[in-house]
């Protein structure tokens, strides 16, 4: 009688393999992958959705506005291309600034702080799924060009070189230009320009929407009439 065949014995895996392949199974490197992630992006989310302590804004205040409307209504007159406002008076220029709501974001409002370190725009308003969303942009003035130096989300500061940096950049510049006629648009564009210092704020351009102005009314042409022809007499 023929015996039946050995069964072959599978050599038994090391410790060290059967982690190995543990690790290295799909459902695991999703499990470990989700972990590191959970770790190390856990510092600047709680960052990111913790909402920024904003500094004390110079104005605007109600007598700012007034002023603020006296020189724009000169500069229209004069016909001059730059008006120098104080930092209450441009941050009530940047109050009329709006935006509709696009790509998850809703603007509140805009607001302006400088000192002689530099100079701050906040982009206040609400969007993905945060009551509070915050933009801070360190912005400096060279050679008639805008650069951003630094970001900020509420608490979360980026350097804004970083490629993360550059895309909410883009992002921003994608609202801004939604508006058009708006002065950001137009800085974008190189239509106007601005200046800041510690104290003042220099627009200088079309940083405001051309009106289009009134065509004269023609008067309608009245032919002459004699007095007897008005009177209805006429001589014999």
């Amino acid at each position: 009688m023929s015996q039946p065949a050995a069964k072959k014995v599978k050599p038994q895996r090391s410790l060290v393999a059967r982690i190995v392949f543990f690790c290295l199974h799909p459902v695991m490197l999703v499990i470990i992958a989700a972990a590191v992630a959970a770790v190390v992006f856990a510092a600047p989310f709680r960052l990111l959705i913790t909402p920024a302590a904003l500094p004390e804004f110079t104005g605007p205040e109600q007598e700012a506005f007034w002023t603020l409307q006296k020189k724009l209504v000169d500069l229209e007159i004069s016909e001059t291309t730059a008006v120098t406002l104080t930092h209450s008076e441009f941050n009530a220029f940047l109050s009329g600034y709006q935006l509709p709501p696009e790509k998850g974001f809703c603007l509140q409002r805009l607001r302006f702080s400088a000192d002689k370190d530099g100079a701050t725009l906040y982009v206040t308003g609400s969007g993905f799924f945060m009551r509070s969303l915050i933009f801070q942009l360190g912005i400096s003035a060279a050679a008639s060009q805008i650069r951003v130096n630094r970001l900020q989300i509420n608490s979360l500061v980026l350097d804004a070189d970083t490629m993360v940096a550059k895309h909410i950049l883009q992002y921003l510049k994608d609202l801004a230009m939604k508006n058009a006629e708006g002065f950001v648009a137009r800085i974008i564009e190189g239509k106007c320009r601005i200046e800041f210092g510690a104290d003042l704020v220099v627009l200088k351009g079309e940083f405001m929407a051309v009106r289009p102005k009134p065509e004269a009314e023609e008067m309608p042409t009245v032919e002459n009439e004699s007095p007897e022809a008005a009177t209805g007499l006429t001589g014999n």
